[in-house]
């Protein structure tokens, strides 16, 4: 049970730690809805471009050169 919860936890923090340090979120600077809003938008832009790479990069057609 421990080590589930430190993977959950290290999960957690890559999952918002990630975007920021990239520059696509910036910690929000007060509680206010919009600073969170603009948080959570750019973790969600950073996690959306992630993924739209790793399955473009999955599923793109391999060029004829290299067939």
């Amino acid at each position: 049970m421990k080590i589930t919860t430190a993977v959950l936890i290290i999960l957690l923090i890559l999952f918002f730690v990630l975007p920021v340090l990239s520059e696509y979120a910036s910690v929000p600077s007060g509680i206010a809805p919009q600073d969170i809003g603009e948080f959570l938008g750019g973790v969600l832009r950073y996690w959306f471009i992630v993924l739209g790479k790793v399955f473009h990069s999955i599923f793109a057609p391999a060029p004829i050169s290299t067939i």
